[in-house]
């Protein structure tokens, strides 16, 4: 897993011109975090991810900070398949180990942060899964300083 090498993030990529996938990459590649455009399934085993059909998450970047593993990305979850009327899009952020698919494990609500846009907060072991109200738009700089922000707080 790659490493964040260059603390707090590099977003100049994010304010050049050009392409929004191409600034992504670029920002990706700068951060040394891998970035995906789309994965099928589910992105962990938490509760909420495991609700409904057709799951698929979208823009992900995975990587670590401080020696532990990361990833943050928006997460479709359509509950009706088939029907686009059922869709619903939130963005998320792991931190900590995935537990292995299969394995027995418990996931336990917490309170969300304070003063962050987070509607679930889940832990089992090491693993936190923390969902935003909102799809998060990784163009935009203040979505990387909440980011941060969220795993200091989750992590701390």
């Amino acid at each position: 897993m790659p490493t964040l090498l260059v603390p707090p993030l590099v977003v100049a990529p994010l304010m050049a011109r050009g392409r929004r996938e191409t600034r992504l990459r670029s920002f990706a590649a700068v951060n040394g975090l891998v970035y995906d455009r789309s994965a099928p399934g589910a992105p962990a085993q938490g509760a909420l991810f495991q609700l409904g059909h057709e799951q698929r998450t979208l823009r992900r970047f995975r990587g670590s900070w401080g020696g532990g593993r990361f990833e943050v990305g928006n997460f479709v979850l359509r509950t009706q398949p088939g029907r686009r009327c059922c869709e619903v899009t939130t963005g998320y952020l792991i931190l900590g180990p995935l537990p292995a698919p299969g394995a027995v494990h418990s996931w336990v609500r917490q309170a969300p942060p304070c003063a962050l846009p987070t509607t679930h907060v889940e832990r089992s072991g090491d693993t936190v899964v923390a969902h935003t109200l909102e799809p998060l738009d990784f163009a935009d700089p203040g979505t990387w300083e909440l980011v941060q922000t969220l795993r200091a707080q989750l992590a701390g």
